[in-house]
């Protein structure tokens, strides 16, 4: 056991646009580099919720963190990317309240370069006192990701 343990708060599961050498993104080749580097406990995230759409990722993510796989080896915590209400992919307020507790999602991420939105409060600002109510950490990217 080490001295110190280490949470990552961004992993990537699942196969991105743009495959890089050494990439793991499958649970079964995921857990082992997760504890080659003592890292303990991690939220995880789909590639997916950010290169197509949160909605489609998301459900991704949680069918594989049903994967036997990972099954008492390592503790791998859901993060779903959310976006604001006017869209309607996620439904209201109440809906995505319901769907983040019924999969124990830990964390909520927002993309609003990479997604198309403002993340300014006229946009998102109902989306915000949701996750504010639900007491739950976000972790918002501003610029677009590098596909490179």
């Amino acid at each position: 056991m080490p001295d110190i343990e280490f949470f990552d708060a961004h992993v990537a599961l699942g196969p991105r646009k743009v495959v890089f050498p050494g990439q793991d993104w499958v649970p079964a080749d995921l857990c082992p580099r997760l504890a080659e580097c003592g890292i303990t406990a991690a939220l995880v995230h789909h590639t997916a919720a950010v290169e197509d759409n949160p909605v489609t990722g998301n459900d991704l993510l949680t069918e594989a963190l049903r994967d036997p796989a990972l099954h008492g080896l390592r503790e791998l915590h859901p993060a779903w990317a959310v976006l604001p209400f006017s869209t309607r992919e996620q439904g209201s307020p109440d809906d995505l309240r319901r769907r983040l507790k019924a999969n124990g999602v830990k964390a909520a991420l927002l993309y609003p370069a990479a997604q198309g939105f403002s993340a300014a409060p006229w946009c998102a600002g109902a989306l915000y006192d949701l996750l504010e109510a639900m007491r739950l950490p976000t972790f918002v990217r501003a610029n677009p990701p590098d596909f490179t």
